[in-house]
């Protein structure tokens, strides 16, 4: 999940900020088309395994219902600014700040930590 957000935040900053002419620009926005999907699921999966069996179904509908009114806050976004420009500087932003986030606050999964044999951590998580 962690790089599937770095590739997307460096084909934002990249397509932004240094692309020369159009074909350049979108193929760095269908790089970061195809890293959405991928990511968006990797963390329902990271979440769910990081909640309480009593809260999982709570979680997953508070995260469609999340992503259902994001999804009408971008619609209206862009029938009132109409700036791409703005758009993608803020996403990058905001990837940077999730990066950081994810990469220092986020816990590794049990299920991770057993496969990698660290049984002490593996008990201490659960």
């Amino acid at each position: 999940m962690l790089v599937g957000t770095a590739i997307s935040t460096l084909s934002l900053f990249v397509c932004e900020f240094l692309s020369s002419n159009l074909v350049t620009l979108y193929v760095f926005i269908f790089i970061f088309g195809i890293t959405i999907g991928p990511r968006c699921l990797l963390s329902y999966v990271l979440a769910i395994e990081m909640t309480p069996r009593e809260v999982q179904p709570f979680y997953v509908s508070f995260a469609m219902f999340i992503d259902s009114i994001c999804m009408v806050i971008l619609g209206v976004y862009f029938y009132f600014v109409k700036s791409m420009q703005a758009l993608m500087i803020v996403m990058i932003v905001l990837n940077v700040i999730l990066i950081v986030l994810i990469w220092y606050g986020v816990p590794e999964s049990p299920k991770f930590l057993y496969e990698k044999h660290r049984k002490d951590e593996f008990i201490q998580t659960l």
